[in-house]
């Protein structure tokens, strides 16, 4: 008999938990306050000797993308609640892994992007910051065959950062 009263004490705690947390946790690992709508990512500048024209225009749509697959907000050139831009700081090719023929088994590329993110319904939110990530790949490899594909892969690692950075209260 104590024991049935004891389980339906804590089912009952479990379903209270259940609904006191579904409004403040997000299964994102985020969470953006309700009255934010709208965000704008200002096309960033690259200012990258050696990175692609391209890529900055390129990071800048991925970063737009995401966020609207992600988050709820819409984009709002006019007045945005939440404000994003920034350069290609940095994108180069370093040797990594010397080898017996005194060259290199490896090579790095290595991407480095400045935000400056302004949250323009708390100002204790803003910040501004360098996000930086790498892949290395074989020196048989020239960086023309696969830097499309790591192109791809460190604006995917940043973006996410960006966005982590954003949206998580840590």
């Amino acid at each position: 008999m104590m024991t049935k009263s004891l389980l339906g004490k804590g089912v009952f705690f479990s379903l209270c938990l259940v609904v006191l947390c579904s409004g403040c946790y997000s299964f994102k690992g985020f969470t953006i306050d309700p009255e934010t709508t709208s965000f704008f990512v200002t096309n960033l500048e690259n200012r990258a000797p050696l990175a692609n024209p391209g890529l900055a225009q390129e990071f800048t749509e991925k970063l737009k993308l995401q966020l609207r697959n992600e988050t709820r907000l819409k984009i709002n050139q006019e007045r945005p609640d939440l404000e994003f831009s920034g350069y290609i700081a940095d994108y180069r090719v370093s040797a990594e892994a010397p080898n017996a023929q005194q060259g290199s088994a490896l090579n790095r590329l290595t991407m480095v992007v400045h935000i400056d993110f302004k949250d323009n319904k708390s100002e204790k939110n803003n910040y501004s910051q360098d996000f930086q990530f790498y892949y290395n790949f074989s020196s048989t490899e020239t960086l023309a065959a696969v830097q499309d594909d790591l192109n791809r892969k460190l604006s995917s690692q940043i973006i996410n950062d960006i966005i982590l950075k954003t949206f998580n209260n840590w």
